[in-house]
């Protein structure tokens, strides 16, 4: 089991760089954004992304969910190229039908998620965008499901970085808003499909397999309405808080947002693009529900010591970013929004049970009624407490769901899950939290200086707590001594490659 461990954290490392260009592209953005746009405006590309993100849900039908679980299928490995030419085909023809459909009734779409007609173009380019993001989201999955996260990643960078350009040109030197950051978007999506052309025609067989693709959509269609039922229990705070605030509420919470964020896209996604196709390369071996077990553990350790930098230091990042005080009480926020993200990272851990022995319609009826809860809880909090509210029902709706999740995979598939251990790192880890907001009026060098004493504290109090075992305690005294000289990185990250290219070229 080390061993798959292992692996999944070399593989997780190199799909990190790939997300790291995302959050560092992010972050050079973030000033430009906060700089030329209002919060208004911000609070405008904040719906417009929210809302990409539950069309891509809609028009996907969520087939790469079923691309993952049936591409090694002992009964289907045959027809893997084939599998790969259907769902492309079929969703290049979905996606291109519903694009169309929509463009007419953009002023509407317009007028219902900002209550103006006047960010009509806004939406065309949105609907652009999500079209473009369905059809590069099939060979990216495959990408994955081959364990190929050094592809993955180059394509994500470049693909990032052309958009990082155009971004900055229409922004700065054009003097567009919005409709510049959409625009480079567009731009990125189309470089990554040309650049991904020769692995796509490679990967095909030019066979469309209608009998195959109906059996994939039976499985993978109740993921879509729990999918967007998901989406709405991430996003649902933002519509709500322009309902009963304004687009300046949103830009300031999705502000907030987007730093929390960080945690979920540089660290969580990374980890369960690796750790999806192995979880289920795994289903038949005799260790694999320890190995799942101690995946949430881990994950959960190495995920608190980021959710404590940046909710210890949200004020400061906060502050760094923009000296328009209109953005600083994002701060606020922020330790909330980490938190919830943790309890939907141990939710998504959870999961895996459900999904192995194919209880799609259970998880779906749980996203669904979560759903509902969150945005009751929106609707009683946020007219009281405003962006603080909205995270607040954010952080309740997480933790009931991962209860209930984990409570209905258990009893389908019981997982040995270290829940003690769990909750003694968020006990510790809350604790740190509330104690930093006692140091808001301390100086700055002072203040910078306990919470980082705060986070080495951390592991040393998880030690005292015996939250270790023998054999973790032995590895950590392996890897300390490993990694403790810096003028030894470089032998190490040259080994760790080294090893990563060996197992590549035997598989």
């Amino acid at each position: 089991m080390i061993e798959d461990i292992r692996a999944t954290v070399k593989d997780a490392f190199v799909y990190g760089l790939g997300n790291l260009s995302v959050k560092l592209i992010g972050f050079v953005l973030l000033p430009l954004y906060l700089q030329r746009l209002t919060p208004a405006d911000y609070g405008v590309l904040g719906l417009l992304e929210v809302t990409t993100q539950v069309l891509v849900q809609l028009f996907g039908l969520e087939l790469y969910q079923a691309l993952m679980r049936w591409y090694w299928d002992p009964d289907h490995r045959h027809q893997q190229r084939a599998m790969f030419f259907t769902v492309l085909v079929f969703l290049s023809g979905v996606v291109i039908l519903l694009t169309l459909g929509l463009l007419p009734l953009t002023e509407k779409i317009s007028g219902w998620l900002f209550r103006s007609k006047n960010y009509d173009f806004l939406v065309r380019l949105m609907l652009l965008s999500v079209a473009l993001q369905v059809v590069t989201l099939i060979p990216s999955t495959l990408l994955r499901v081959q364990s190929k996260p050094g592809l993955y990643s180059v394509t994500h960078i470049l693909n990032l970085s052309v958009s990082l350009g155009l971004t900055i040109f229409f922004i700065v030197s054009l003097g567009m808003k919005v409709e510049g950051i959409y625009l480079a978007q567009i731009a990125g999506y189309v470089f990554n499909l040309l650049i991904l052309s020769g692995f796509i025609v490679r990967q095909i067989e030019w066979r469309f397999e209608g009998k195959l693709l109906k059996a994939m959509l039976k499985y993978s269609l109740p993921f879509v309405a729990s999918s967007v039922a998901g989406m709405f229990l991430v996003l649902a705070d933002r519509y709500i808080l322009n309902y009963f605030g304004g687009l300046a509420d949103v830009g300031v919470y999705s502000l907030g947002f987007k730093i929390s964020n960080t945690i979920k896209v540089l660290i969580i996604s990374s980890v369960q693009l690796a750790i999806y196709p192995i979880m289920f390369k795994m289903v038949d071996q005799p260790h694999a529900r320890r190995f799942y077990s101690k995946v949430m553990t881990y994950l959960t350790f190495g995920t608190m010591i980021f959710i404590l930098g940046v909710s210890l230091y949200g004020r400061e990042i906060v502050k760094f970013f923009t000296g328009n005080r209109a953005y600083w009480e994002a701060f606020r926020i922020i330790p909330l929004l980490c938190f919830s993200i943790l309890f939907g990272m141990l939710k998504d851990t959870a999961t895996i049970g459900l999904a192995i022995v194919k209880k799609t319609q259970l998880i779906a009826s749980l996203i669904v009624a979560m759903s509902l809860l969150n945005i009751g809880l929106n609707i009683l909090l946020i007219p009281h407490y405003q962006a603080l509210g909205a995270a607040l029902a954010a952080l309740l709706t997480q933790m009931l769901f991962f209860g209930a999740m984990l409570y209905f995979a258990q009893r389908h598939y019981p997982v040995p899950y270290e829940i003690a251990k769990i909750f003694k790192m968020i006990i510790v880890a809350g604790g740190m939290v509330g104690l930093s907001f006692g140091m808001g009026g301390w100086p700055l060098l002072l203040r910078i200086g306990s919470k980082l004493g705060l986070i080495i504290l951390y592991p040393i109090a998880l030690y005292f707590w015996r939250f270790y075992e023998p054999i973790e305690q032995l590895r950590l005294r392996e890897i300390w001594k490993k990694w403790r000289h810096i003028r030894a990185w470089k032998t190490n990250l040259n080994q760790l490659f080294e090893s990563k290219n060996e197992e590549g070229n035997h598989a």
